[in-house]
């Protein structure tokens, strides 16, 4: 009987469309954690969530490649429309600095930092912004063979999503 009414809510429900951002679930052992999530076509899939304490606001982009798909060893790329690309080995780097996790890879799994801050506003020069502001997400990896791999995304909806799942607030806004 439960299978039926768990059936029946999906079908009422509908499908998510591909690229389109939802918030739900972080991919956590932490129940209460969301994340802003989106999927492409090709089944990767992408979440961002935040982790707060008392002193800094921390928000991370985690790559989940699609069926059948493994990263290699190194970590990701990215780009948002033409801009400069992001060295996410960089952002690793920096944390190990600090002695901080701030970028990790796995065979199904990407994750690094992508905003940190004291307050908890996205500010017009902050690199989340351009999440805010820019069309398309390009994330380039390499598998385990050493194969690139390449995954887009749709940044159309991103900002509410983001925002919601995050907690955070658009900030430095004139208008």
């Amino acid at each position: 009987m439960r299978i039926l009414a768990l059936f029946c809510a999906l079908l009422i429900a509908g499908p998510v469309a591909a690229d389109e951002w939802t918030v739900g679930p972080a991919p956590s052992d932490d129940p209460s954690m969301r994340a802003a999530i989106v999927t492409n076509g090709t089944g990767d899939t992408l979440y961002i969530w935040s982790r707060r304490d008392a002193d800094r606001f921390q928000i991370f982009v985690e790559l989940h490649p699609g069926a059948g798909h493994v990263f290699g060893r190194d970590m990701p790329r990215y780009l948002i429309d033409d801009g400069d690309e992001i060295d996410t080995e960089r952002i690793r780097q920096d944390g190990e600095e600090l002695n901080a996790l701030w970028g990790y890879i796995g065979p199904t799994s990407a994750i690094w930092l992508v905003w940190t801050s004291f307050q908890d506003e996205v500010l017009s020069g902050d690199r989340l912004h351009e999440w805010f502001t820019g069309k398309e997400l390009a994330i380039t990896w390499r598998t385990l063979d050493g194969e690139q791999q390449r995954a887009h995304f749709t940044l159309e909806g991103a900002q509410a999503a983001i925002l919601e799942a995050t907690g955070t607030k658009l900030g430095g806004v004139t208008e």
